[in-house]
């Protein structure tokens, strides 16, 4: 009886032993995050974007809030309007990726991405072209990438820009 007592006791100091052993693993923030799963993500979204049939995968890139350029921080909701007006306006879309420079976030789980790329937007016979900046904060959670927040830079001067200010 004694036997089984103690078989008990030390059954329940192990279960809670487990147990607490299993809540450590499962509040330590994700394993890390990388520059190079940073640089996959921001490739993945930038091609995702040249087609309008991605806007809702498009989406799934992006955190519920999101600080969203001088709009500051905006539901999913308005950032999905505002990308949908955009495709609208530019169906025809083609990105190629110049430099992307990963930095430390606030976090481990945290990046800051500076993309600098090459755009060519088209709707008919009206079209752009030039390069652009943005800066992306990137957060892994629960071993998903999302956007938390998503700024325009001050694009580049290109060699003509430059040399017409000298």
């Amino acid at each position: 009886n004694a036997y089984r007592m103690f078989l008990h006791i030390f059954f329940i100091a192990g279960l809670v032993l487990s147990l607490s052993v299993a809540g450590k693993a499962f509040s330590q923030p994700d394993a890390a995050f990388t520059d190079k799963e940073a640089d996959i993500f921001i490739a993945e979204w930038i091609r995702l974007s040249e087609d309008n049939k991605n806007l809702d995968v498009v989406m799934t890139l992006y955190a519920d809030d999101v600080e969203f350029y001088k709009q500051g921080t905006v539901k999913k909701a308005v950032i999905a309007e505002d990308k949908k007006k955009y495709f609208e306006r530019w169906p025809q879309r083609e990105h190629r990726v110049i430099s992307i420079v990963v930095r430390p976030g606030s976090q481990d789980n945290v990046r800051q991405a500076e993309v600098l790329f090459h755009y060519k937007i088209r709707k008919g016979q009206k079209s752009l072209e030039g390069d652009a900046r943005t800066l992306l904060s990137l957060r892994k959670a629960q071993g998903k990438v999302i956007i938390v927040s998503e700024k325009d830079l001050p694009a580049p001067l290109t060699p003509a820009a430059s040399a017409a200010g000298a």
